[in-house]
Parts: structure tokens; sequence; C-alpha cells
């Protein structure tokens, strides 16, 4: 009885002295390649429901598991989404999703990227929403083409979608490219951006997943869309973005131009403006081949030419 008593002071005295635990849901136990499947060991008073996802801090970075077959001890998990099983080891600690160390110091900092759950994912950041599937448009696109796609996109229970800028992309291609493929499907390579070169209107920036850079090419080019939509902030634009106008009389000039060999007018820049006088070239487009071309205004007769 005394030695009992003993051991029972012992195990009070422990528990009250003894670290408390992490936030882990378990450990893993064992890994099966073969079926690309974990099981993984639950902590005492742990339990897990089907279909819900937890995280391993891996040297591949976070990996997502979904539970497959719960039990009272165990649980069979699948990798959810991309990841590399081979770099889960036993005996890693597993958390509940989100409760990672990494995940709850990137909250703190106001970094990394969250699951909303509705087909969305945060960047907590800058606060932009970016639709998961990262390829929604299942094609590539043209600017002009993607700009309409994306103004009467409804998704995610959301109409409010845009193209993301060139400094919004700058920063997110800052982000992990392991945290990227974890949390986004269809990731493509090339993505357009809603910012124009301010030297040349024909030009637009655009994103380089691989290369994590931006960079510009022709409008007329097809490159994927990736919208997203406003959060708690914008990252600043420092480039002026000009939107040409329906009404705008160099455009309607410019349409005229191109229209006269069959050609389709694309964009135009000013090259000169003076007191008299102001030229434009602009560019036109027939089947696949652009042209550019000297548009010129007299100030003083109020006169086109070419």
């Amino acid at each position: 009885m005394k030695n009992f008593l003993s051991v029972l002071c012992f195990m009070i005295l422990f528990a009250e002295t003894a670290p408390a635990l992490k936030n882990e849901t378990g450990t893993v136990e064992n890994i099966n390649l073969s079926k690309k499947e974990i099981t993984i060991k639950l902590l005492s008073g742990k339990s897990v429901k089907m279909g819900e996802k937890l995280e391993i801090i891996t040297s591949d970075g976070l990996i997502t598991l979904i539970v497959k077959f719960p039990m009272m001890t165990i649980a069979t998990c699948g990798i959810h989404g991309k990841g590399n099983i081979s770099s889960i080891k036993p005996e890693m600690p597993v958390y509940p999703y989100g409760k990672t160390p990494q995940n709850k110091e990137s909250a703190n900092n106001g970094t990394g990227l969250s699951d909303t759950g509705q087909g969305m994912i945060k960047d907590n950041s800058t606060g932009l929403m970016w639709l998961q599937d990262a390829n929604y448009a299942r094609e590539s696109l043209s600017w002009e083409d993607a700009l309409s796609f994306v103004k009467k996109l409804d998704a995610a229970g959301y109409n409010d979608w845009r193209l993301p800028t060139k400094e919004e992309f700058d920063h997110f291609l800052k982000t992990a490219p392991a945290e990227i493929q974890k949390s986004f499907v269809n990731v493509k390579y090339f993505y357009w951006t809603s910012t124009v070169n301010p030297l040349e209107s024909g030009l637009i920036w655009t994103a380089d997943i691989d290369n994590r850079n931006t960079r510009h090419t022709f409008r007329t080019n097809e490159n994927y869309i990736w919208p997203v939509r406003d959060g708690k902030m914008r990252v600043r634009n420092s480039y002026a973005v000009k939107r040409v106008q329906e009404d705008d009389p160099v455009r309607t000039a410019a349409e005229r131009t191109c229209s006269k060999n069959g050609s389709r007018f694309v964009s135009y820049s000013t090259k000169l403006d003076a007191m008299t006088v102001s030229k434009y070239e602009i560019i036109c487009i027939k089947g696949k081949k652009e042209t550019k071309r000297m548009l010129e205004y007299d100030k003083l007769l109020g006169n086109w030419s070419d």
C-alpha cells in the first residue's frame, strides 16, 4: 500500500512539474509508400474524425493529411493535395490543420497562407483572397479575354474577382514554392497581371511561377489567369495603368486606321505631344501578325493622318 501511494504521489508530482504537451494530435507510426498512406498514433485523450485535415512539418515544408479511417488509438491518413510522402518519417509529430508551430508563428507575424475552406486561399500578409483553383478557366487566354472572363466570373460564392496587379504578384511570389503547391491546385506557369507596361501599352506584365518573377509580354499572347479578391489592404501600385476608354478619340482613329487593311486594333502609345501636333504609335493585328503604324493629329487643322 505504501509503495502504491509512493508511486501515485510521484505520478502526481511528475504531472504537475512536467512540461505541458504541445498541440500535437499524435505521432507518425507507419508509412505505407505503395498505398501512399500514413498511420498515426493518437495521443491519449485525442481523437480525429473521418475527413479531418492534419498537418506534419517535414524537410519539404508542411504536408497536409486527410483522415481516411479513424479508430480509438490510431488513424490511417492519406496526403491531401501535393506532398512528398517519402519526407515523412516515423515519430514525427502530427498537428491539427493550421495549428503547427510554423503556422502559429506565421499567423502571429501576419504572413503565410490560410485555407478558408470556401475554395479560396487567404494571403495573411495582404489579406488578398486567391482562388484555390489556379486554372479555373481551364485554358490560356489573351489579356483582353482574361479581363472579360474575370469580370463575369462567379466562383466560391463571389463575383468581385479581378486579375492581380504586378506588385501583388511580386509579393505573392515571395511565398515558399512548397507552400504554394500545398495550398493550391492546377498551378500553371505564366499568369496575366492587370498591369500595363507604362512605356508601351501593348505590353502587359505577367507572372512567371517557376522563375518567381514578373516580366512583360504582348497582350495578344495567351497566358493563364489566377483571380483574386480584395482583402484588408492592397499592395501599392507604383505603375500608372492607362485605361483606354470607348470614347477615346485616339482609339477611334486608330481603329479606323487598322481596319483599312482588315487588321484589328490592339493598342496605342503616345510618341509626341507638342503644341501643334501629336503622334501616336499604334499596334494592329491580322491573324497572328502584329504591325506598328504611326498616327498623327494636327491640332491646328483638327485632322488625322497616317
